[in-house]
């Protein structure tokens, strides 16, 4: 078939209008429109900017909605989903999706809403998760671990790596001490708590005979806690091991001010770690404690989350249907933003498949108050090419515009194409039984999947052709998967055959002999 000839229509008309006559013809489909120059003065474009932006936000917003949707219940599809095409809503889909947009919009929202509490809380979790690692080496710790210390006095809590043994911290810290004529108390046992009085609580070091060492709380201030030291000889350091976990030793050293940085500086030259700061004058199981509670609370809130999202999965239709309205309104708008215009009329040029030319200009005269032009179009305009073809040449017309489409004037080389194209992919691979398979696939797929998009419809016909052309050649040939059918019969059945015969003689002749 020759290429589709093209009209050129022209079309003033009311301003008042334009919407209109755009919507109608987009329910048309035969007009392509195309942006020309004003051929006069005192004409403009209407700025669309702002409207197209609101439309796309829309989109995307119910895009996202939906992408929330399928992510948490996946919508169960067959294998073969793609050849069924997207459902077309009964009736007009502009209509339902003006009547039902701020409702959709509102569910889209809150949609985003709940998942973006979701994701807030999940990340909150995760640091929460990272908090309680961090405090698990200290839950025995019967006193907060941020400025565990007084004026004088401080308590270096951190860990080292766990080849440090703690014999091993004991010599660095009575080498660096030596010089100092300072000593090291070595001792076994934990600090505990030995006694409270007047709200503040003893905590002893176990183990030494004379003279146990008291850590009492002092006093609180804007969150901090002091702690005060009794009966500690002057210029000891005590060291006490909390225990080892993760490949790390933690440790606590009780010292005073003025020896905090010779600590530190010894202790930072084994690769020292502090301990974690922050809390809120808790002990770190306290804090432990209070953070498991929250992450619970996160938790159920999630789930409460998941659920309300849950009751809105029966709306996920809708929600593809306002989107599709919103997407036609957007294209509506960038149309109009093309679109010439004065005071009171507006201007639209483009092209119409010659068949369709009167057919569209009489409903723009039957609805509205217009002018309407139909021409050839001249020479230099670049018209649209739109072929038409019979349902079987039609199905190699993919493979043809992947090539190039014919120019206006020219012939449509489709129906040859076709023609030449299965004969040849028959008679390369000639095999009955593989032409059969593809042939009874793909007319099963396109008795089934009577919806599938237009692209794919062509390629499975196309294949389809060729399966029952590979058919006719296998069978002219005699070929059946090669000649499987006689190597089996031969293998499982014994039955050998002269040489030059085979079960499925070849109609015409057999091209391997």
């Amino acid at each position: 078939m020759a290429v589709q000839k093209m009209k050129k229509i022209c079309l003033c008309a009311g301003k008042q209008d334009r919407k209109a006559v755009l919507e109608m013809l987009q329910r048309m489909g035969a007009v392509e429109i195309r942006r020309e120059d004003p051929a006069g003065d005192g004409l403009n474009q209407m700025d669309v900017s702002e409207a197209l932006a609101g439309l796309e936000e829309k989109i995307g917003m119910i895009g996202q909605a939906l992408q929330i949707l399928l992510r948490l219940e996946p919508e169960k599809r067959s294998l073969f989903a793609a050849l069924e095409g997207k459902r077309l809503p009964a009736g007009d889909l502009y209509k339902k999706g003006e009547a039902c947009r701020e409702r959709i919009c509102g569910c889209a929202e809150k949609i985003l809403e709940l998942a973006g509490e979701m994701e807030a809380l999940e990340v909150e979790n995760g640091r929460i998760g990272e908090r309680i690692r961090e405090l698990e080496p200290w839950k025995t710790l019967e006193f907060p671990l941020y400025d565990p210390g007084t004026k004088n006095f401080v308590v270096i809590l951190g860990s080292l790596s766990q080849m440090s043994e703690e014999q091993q911290i004991r010599q660095l810290l009575e080498e660096g001490f030596e010089e100092n004529g300072e000593d090291v108390c070595r001792h076994e046992g934990e600090l505990e708590i030995s006694g409270r009085e007047q709200g503040r609580a003893y905590l002893e070091i176990s183990g030494r005979e004379q003279g146990n060492v008291y850590l009492e709380i002092s006093d609180r201030e804007q969150g901090n806690v002091y702690l005060e030291i009794s009966d500690r000889e002057q210029g000891n350091v005590y060291l006490e091991i909390f225990g080892r976990e993760r490949g790390r030793t933690y440790l606590g050293i009780l010292c005073g001010r003025d020896e905090e940085s010779s600590v530190r500086e010894l202790l930072g030259s084994r690769g020292f770690v502090p301990a974690p700061g922050g809390g809120q004058g808790e002990t770190p199981a306290g804090e432990i404690q209070r953070l498991k509670a929250a992450s619970r609370r996160n938790r159920d809130r999630i789930l409460g989350c998941r659920q309300e999202i849950g009751k809105m999965q029966g709306r996920r239709e809708e929600l593809e249907r306002t989107e599709d309205y919103f997407r036609v309104r957007a294209q509506k708008y960038r149309v109009l933003g093309e679109l010439w215009q004065s005071r009171t009329v507006f201007f639209l040029e483009g092209y119409v498949p010659e068949g369709a030319a009167e057919k569209v200009k009489a409903r723009i005269l039957e609805r509205f108050a217009a002018q309407v032009e139909i021409r050839d179009p001249e020479a230099g305009e670049q018209a649209p090419v739109l072929l038409k073809n019979g349902r079987i040449a039609e199905s190699v017309q993919g493979v043809l515009e992947s090539f190039g489409l014919p120019r206006r004037g020219e012939t449509d080389p489709t129906a040859v194409m076709w023609l030449f194209y299965v004969f040849f992919f028959g008679m390369m691979l000639a095999d009955g039984a593989y032409g059969f398979l593809v042939a009874s696939s793909c007319g099963i797929l396109l008795l089934r999947f009577r919806g599938m998009p237009e692209a794919w419809r062509r390629s499975v016909k196309l294949f389809f052709w060729c399966g029952i052309s590979t058919l006719i050649w296998g069978v002219l040939f005699g070929s059946y998967f090669g000649d499987a059918l006689d190597v089996a019969a031969e293998a499982f059945w014994g039955v050998r055959l002269p040489e030059g015969e085979s079960l499925l003689s070849a109609v015409w002749f057999a091209p391997i002999q």
